[in-house]
């Protein structure tokens, strides 16, 4: 174990790793131009600074009218280690627009999605009220390209419609990028560590069907997002099973 620079030893039984995920790193889609154009940012950031600030408001500019999200930047692409779903992008970017919507009434939200995911309980109706009681709109399509407009001081999105094929222009006063999950930077190094698999999408293999987080060796388990995306609820769920599992193996 290595804790701050200082090495030592630990003997177990068993051991669980519960390494979870890391956020996708929008510069990698670099035709949004997050971190290069101002007022573009991340549902993650835009999370972090609403806690850190204590409201939208207090976070951004007085002049906001339009808001964009986009769903789906860093997973379900073209990429083969990102075709999946981060299984939680359109729940929170549902939850994040309903808060904003709270203290702006009169703003425009839009969200330009692929298609939308039934994960998680109830999200369909809170997706449904969100558009006939917030009047937050939802568009069919993946934007190609995002820019700040100097002159303007908007941010243009320019998306490409599922339904009619035309390409469209928008002017947003702030872009959202809802960003999916990839594994972390360690979990490689850490199966090789254990002598574990990988799976497809380079997390931790599970290879127990109906034993959730076993691997193929004997005393190594695996919980949470470092098995692939999951919401809260489904993490909890699969370490009680696994704690379970692990409670079983250790009386053997």
């Amino acid at each position: 174990v290595n804790d701050r620079g200082e090495e030592s030893s630990l003997e177990a039984n068993a051991v669980v790793i519960a390494t979870g995920f890391t956020p996708f790193d929008a510069t990698q889609r670099q035709e949004y131009g997050y971190k290069v154009y101002d007022r573009i940012y991340t549902a993650y950031d835009l999370e972090q600074v609403i806690r850190e600030k204590g409201g939208f408001k207090n976070a951004f500019p007085a002049d906001v009218e339009k808001i964009a999200f986009v769903q789906c930047v860093g997973s379900r692409s073209d990429n083969p280690e990102q075709n999946y779903c981060c299984r939680v992008g359109c729940m929170y970017t549902v939850r994040l627009a309903s808060l904003i919507r709270e203290e702006l009434a009169d703003a425009v939200i839009d969200v330009f999605y692929m298609d939308l995911q039934n994960f998680g309980k109830g999200f369909i109706d809170y997706k449904n009220s969100c558009v006939t009681d917030k009047n937050i709109n939802f568009i069919l399509g993946r934007p190609a390209k995002s820019y700040y407009h100097p002159i303007k001081k908007k941010v243009i999105l320019k998306h490409e419609s599922t339904v009619d094929g035309e390409l469209y222009e928008h002017e947003y006063d702030l872009l959202f990028l809802a960003i999916g999950s990839q594994p972390g930077a360690d979990t490689a190094s850490i199966a090789d560590v254990f002598n574990i698999e990988l799976n497809e999408d380079k997390f931790f293999k599970n290879i127990g069907s109906f034993d959730p987080g076993v691997t193929v060796q004997k005393g190594v388990f695996l919980a949470g997002a470092c098995t692939g995306p999951k919401d809260i609820a489904a993490a909890m769920q699969q370490a009680k099973a696994v704690s379970l599992n692990v409670i079983n193996y250790l009386k053997k």
